[in-house]
């Protein structure tokens, strides 16, 4: 499936910006590898592996229950997922019903068990230009996946960033949805069976033109707390353990600017 028409003609200069930023970044470091001091890396037979078009984000999952990791590959470009199993030699194969269907966009997948039947489940995160929303896909435990049934789940302005944690501290997978567009976080508390709803506090502050959101406990109360990257710093968000964030005392933090790598 090539690029839509309405995502070549529905792209404004943030989201060019955030794109430019992405290829300067990748530019900066060329394309020799580089390796750690004392580590070495070598090609497996079968690599690199085939993709959908214009992979955006990988994630790891033990996908068909072989004890063996599995790679599941957000395509923006194809509007798909590609799944790769893997054979524990580090060669992969697509999955008999890959690439999946994965919204308009995807642009950052994560993975996590959102039904609670110990399969791994897939949340994905769609631009979808003007909006936003995030595809639950709900894997059968051979390498297939299905959409939930309320997916695909609302979310602010054009998501890039997805994160799994338990914020609400019920046992069960939840999300934090970084949006570009809206300058915000999306947080949507599991049910336990692949459905999901917003958080009482709907959307959380996250900064100018968020870029990526990722979940650690930051205070040491034992409750998940949310790093959110963008362009003017690092925020901190501070969780209550009801799903609920309030920026920590000193945030933003300072980081790295989109006009240097």
């Amino acid at each position: 499936m090539g690029v839509s028409v309405r995502w070549r003609g529905a792209i404004d200069a943030r989201r060019c910006a955030l794109l430019l930023a992405s290829i300067l970044a990748l530019a900066a470091f060329g394309t020799e590898p580089v390796f750690a001091q004392g580590g070495d890396f070598g090609q497996p037979a079968t690599s690199p592996e085939a993709t959908g078009f214009a992979p955006n984000s990988v994630a790891v999952g033990d996908f068909n229950r072989d004890s063996r990791p599995d790679l599941a590959v957000a395509n923006a470009a194809s509007n798909d997922v590609t799944i790769l199993l893997g054979d524990g030699s580090g060669n992969f194969t697509a999955a008999a019903t890959s690439p999946e269907a994965a919204g308009e966009f995807p642009v950052s997948v994560v993975v996590g068990d959102f039904n609670g039947d110990s399969r791994p489940d897939l949340a994905v995160a769609n631009i979808n230009f003007g909006s936003g929303e995030v595809t639950i896909l709900l894997g059968d435990g051979t390498g297939n996946f299905t959409a939930a049934a309320t997916s695909p789940e609302g979310v602010g302005v054009d998501p890039v960033s997805v994160a799994v944690g338990d914020f609400n501290r019920d046992s069960r997978p939840d999300l934090a949805v970084a949006n570009v567009g809206s300058g915000d976080v999306t947080i949507l508390l599991g049910d336990g069976t692949g459905n999901f709803t917003a958080a009482a506090t709907g959307l959380v502050a996250g900064g100018s033109s968020v870029t990526s959101v990722a979940v650690g406990d930051f205070n040491g109360d034992s409750r998940p707390d949310l790093a959110v990257a963008h362009y003017d710093g690092v925020t901190i968000l501070l969780g209550d353990g009801s799903g609920n964030f309030t920026p920590a005392a000193t945030s933003p933090e300072a980081a790295g600017n989109t006009q240097s790598p």
